[in-house]
Parts: C-alpha cells; structure tokens; sequence
C-alpha cells in the first residue's frame, strides 16, 4: 500500500463513567497485503471540567480530570484478506483536583464503619489525591478478515480487551473499567469517485459483551464515521464523529439521594450513605454502588478534525483533535488531542493512492 495513505487515524471516542480508557480501535475495511508489518506509537491528552448526569443530561461542576496516555500496537497482514492487530497496554498518567474524590469505605461487615460520634469512615483517596498517578491499562487485539473486496469493501472482525493487572477503577482519575470485553462488528468502506475521486468513506460498528460486575452485565455498542479527502498524495484530511451507546447501566437517578450531601461529606460518600440499606436492581444497595465506576451508565458523541502525512514510504504522522457535542452520563470530553506515528515494512508498495489500510491504524482510541 501507497505510505501516503498508511497515515489515516481513527476516531476517538471519549470519555465513560468519569474517566478516559482506550478502546481498540485497530482495523479498517481496507486490510494490508500478505507480509505487512507496522508498528504505531501515538500521544493522547484527554481533558474533562465536568459531567453530564442523570438521563435528561443535566450537568453539574464535578471537578478538573486531566490525562496523559502512550498507546502502541502492531499490524500483520496474515493473508491479503486477513490481519491480526495486537495492542500494548497503554500507559495512563492521570489527575483530579476537585470536590468529590473517590474514597473507599471502612466496612464493618456489610456495613459503613461508624466511629465512637456516629460519623462514617472512610479511607484516604488513593490515586484522587490532586496528583498525577500512572498505570498501564488493557491487552487488546482484534482478527479482520475482508468478505467483501469492490466498490464496497466489508470487513468483518472479532475482537477483545483484557486487563493488564489489577488496576484501581474506584476513583476519578482510573484508567478504565477493569473488565474483560469480547466484540464483534464490521468495517465498512468505500472511495467516493466518480464524484470524487479523492474522498473517501469509512464507517465501524463494534458491539461489547461485557464482563459482568456485581451480577450485573451492561454491554455497549461503538460507532466510528471517518469521511477523509486527500489534498495532496500525502496528506489527507478527515472529520470524524464517535460515539459510545450504552444498552443499560446505572442511571443518577437510582442512586435516591435523600437531598445534597451533609457537611464534612463528598456526593460519593454522600451516596453510598444513602444506598446503605436499600436495594439497587435487586440486591443490598451498598455493593453495587461501590461499583459504579464500572457500571455507570455513559451515552457520548463526539465530533473531530485530523489529518495524516506520509513523511517517507515507511513514515507516517497523524493528529486528531475531538470534543464531546451529546452525551448522557459520565463526563463530557471538553478537549482530546492525540499524535500518532506508523512505522511500515511493506512487501510491495503501489505508486496510486489506495484506500486506507489496518497498517495505518494509529492504535487504541479512548473509549
């Protein structure tokens, strides 16, 4: 495939349950040929000033949440109609400076400790201290084989994510989720000639099973759209759109607040007060909040620009720039930038410009 196209990124999409995660975003309609190996290293910085709350999208100061992310991974094209990409847990470096972070209980059986007044207890917060903490996040990787090879290009795949380790998810600046997800989708693309000649079209749908927490499993649908136009042989320009669906989660307003926290407590701690001794989807309440981090209902779309540029045959540079328009739960992405650069061994290279191919990914996008 031309270098020139090899530098085309994907979309991000940004920003679930109060925090930022890559997802894998590592495949495109158009495979690399038999042989190709690539290797992408790329930048991401994610910032975030509030949230979005309960279904209706009301939207209070919830804090600063800034991040910091370097995400590699690597292409092989097995045979010209089948590639395999295998992503590096990527390397998050994340703060908080706000009025709510995250703090885990003092138990005292199934219960919140009390001391001798009455009070609660809780522990220090462990990486929401306004300090930067690192941590690598997920394994991923994902199997595209091309079905359908024309006008249309159609590419099936099936794909994964798995924690690294046992990161901390309870707090405002974790890096992901910690649990495991299967998906399976399609890629879908298409040069835009005769109209012109020099566009292109590319469209993802990805479904998640979700690993299950606290018996309960919520699952989410990913879409990724990518209308690129090449200015020149090496550069391309594109706007993007993301999105993340949520099919279920835990919703604000199942929380039942009882009125805004007492002094001397966060909202967090405020809620799980409050869901001490009820029921949340039919179990003891205080369990499943404490998970809320991995269960949170979040619904985004975001919107963005980029470009792509084919430095040598073997070298390509890419940057993107995106920002949350809708989105109910989690926190809106106000500002996510991120650089990425390709670095190609190819078998065979082409003088005519070629639909973009899974070489050129530019690695695991936040979702």
């Amino acid at each position: 495939m031309n270098g020139a196209m090899r530098g085309i990124a994907p979309a991000l999409a940004l920003a679930a349950a109060g925090l930022a995660a890559p997802t894998a975003a590592i495949a495109q309609a158009w495979l690399p040929p038999k042989g190709d190996v690539s290797l992408t290293l790329g930048y991401q910085f994610y910032r975030s000033t509030d949230r979005y709350t309960t279904s209706t999208g009301e939207r209070y100061y919830d804090g600063h949440t800034r991040q910091h992310g370097l995400v590699g991974h690597v292409t092989y094209g097995i045979t010209d109609r089948l590639a395999v990409n295998l992503g590096l847990p990527p390397y998050f470096l994340s703060s908080y400076d706000g009025p709510d972070p995250h703090r885990w209980p003092v138990m005292d059986g199934e219960n919140i400790a009390r001391d001798p007044s009455g009070r609660a207890l809780f522990y220090p917060p462990t990486i929401d201290d306004g300090s930067y903490h690192g941590s690598f996040q997920d394994f991923r990787g994902e199997l595209s084989f091309m079905a359908v090879e024309g006008s249309w290009v159609v590419t099936p795949f099936v794909g994964f994510q798995l924690p690294s380790h046992a990161y901390e998810y309870h707090a405002q600046t974790g890096v992901g989720r910690r649990l495991w997800d299967l998906r399976v989708g399609a890629n879908v693309g298409r040069r835009l000639d005769p109209i012109l000649p020099e566009a292109y079209f590319h469209g993802r749908y990805a479904f998640a099973y979700r690993q299950s927490a606290q018996d309960l499993r919520f699952n989410y649908s990913y879409v990724d759209l990518d209308l690129g136009y090449f200015v020149t042989p090496s550069l391309s320009l594109r706007v993007l759109g993301s999105s993340q669906i949520a099919h279920d989660g835990l919703k604000d307003e199942e929380y039942q607040l009882t009125g805004p926290p007492q002094d001397g407590y966060s909202l967090s701690q405020w809620v799980y007060l409050t869901v001490e001794d009820k029921q949340m989807r039919g179990q003891p309440g205080l369990p499943v909040a404490l998970r809320h981090d991995q269960l949170d209902y979040s619904t985004s779309y975001n919107l963005g620009l980029g470009a792509s540029l084919a430095v040598t045959p073997g070298i390509d540079v890419s940057a993107q720039v995106f920002k949350t328009f809708w989105g109910r739960g989690g926190r809106p992405t106000d500002l996510a930038v991120s650089f990425w650069t390709t670095f190609s061994l190819s078998r065979m290279r082409s003088s005519a410009k070629e639909p973009p191919s899974a070489a050129a990914m530019p690695g695991p996008s936040i979702h």
